[in-house]
């Protein structure tokens, strides 16, 4: 029978457990971002209804001209953190990868 050659060397173990290790729970940071994500997107499809739909009762402040489009353009503003984190987040796991 054959035997086991070990190959590899402590620092190798040390290096492979000093690696960061990913969790599954977000930082509030991210969850404050995934909640800016969801008010913005919610403020899109208020300024769609208003543009393209028949919506007709708003409150006060939101009565002036193209009110829609203003909506959309705030939703949008208020969606691009979350998705610039979710574009560098991409970034740093493919560059990772090709490192290794």
């Amino acid at each position: 029978m054959g035997s086991l050659v070990h190959q590899g060397s402590v620092s190798d173990n040390t290096q492979l457990l000093s690696q960061p290790q990913f969790s599954l729970v977000p930082t509030s940071n991210v969850v404050g971002l995934m909640l800016l994500d969801i008010l913005g997107f919610a403020l899109i499809l208020i300024g769609l209804a208003l543009q393209y739909g028949s919506v007709t009762k708003l409150p006060g402040f939101l009565q002036f001209n193209y009110n829609g489009l203003a909506l959309i353009a705030i939703g949008i503003i208020m969606t691009l953190p979350f998705f610039v984190l979710a574009l560098k987040a991409c970034h740093k796991a493919f560059r990772n990868i090709s490192l290794s």
